[in-house]
């Protein structure tokens, strides 16, 4: 989608052109291959049934196949930062209703496939939040109001629960370096 507004050309030549899959490129851009990764890492952290062994699972996942440095160690970071200081105080308030899974839903006749990444329920009221995770280099706070993702996903998930989604948690993880 983010591809597609930014240029129909690359989302056309990446994900249509020669058949059902579009072009492969030579090599995954850099900063797609570390998004992969998190969400690889963040999968295995909410798909292990022991909650002790949560962070050991995530970072098996992400050290599977080491990247470069010093991505391969601010992946690493970046989970278990999330993992000791984030999702402990999430725990508390929010029951767990999705992860990582695939929905599909109909709206005006186009089908829609959206993964979002973890839908949870408020504990205190039941109401269904969505929480996205988006690695980024640079941040635009007014980009998420208007974001078709994020739009697309509260539709699947309604679709999919027969619930109202009351809003959507951005988790940003930051990569990169800025100067002012």
């Amino acid at each position: 989608i983010a591809t597609d507004q930014r240029c129909q050309r690359e989302r056309y030549l990446s994900r249509e052109a020669g058949g059902h899959g579009g072009w492969v490129p030579n090599r995954v851009e850099e900063a797609y291959e570390i998004g992969l990764r998190i969400h690889a890492g963040l999968e295995a952290f909410f798909a292990a049934e022991v909650a002790e062994a949560r962070l050991s699972a995530a970072l098996s996942a992400v050290r599977t196949s080491a990247f470069t440095e010093p991505w391969q160690t601010w992946i690493e970071a970046s989970l278990t930062a999330w993992a000791t200081r984030v999702w402990p105080e999430l725990n508390t308030r929010y029951k767990i209703l999705m992860v990582e899974r695939m929905l599909r839903f109909e709206n005006d006749g186009v089908i829609y496939k959206v993964k979002p990444d973890l839908v949870l329920e408020d504990t205190t009221d039941s109401t269904v939040w969505i929480m996205d995770f988006k690695s980024y280099s640079w941040w635009d706070n007014k980009k998420w109001v208007r974001d078709l993702q994020m739009q697309l996903g509260c539709m699947a998930v309604e679709a999919a629960t027969g619930r109202e989604v009351a809003g959507t948690i951005i988790q940003g993880i930051y990569k990169g370096v800025t100067r002012g």
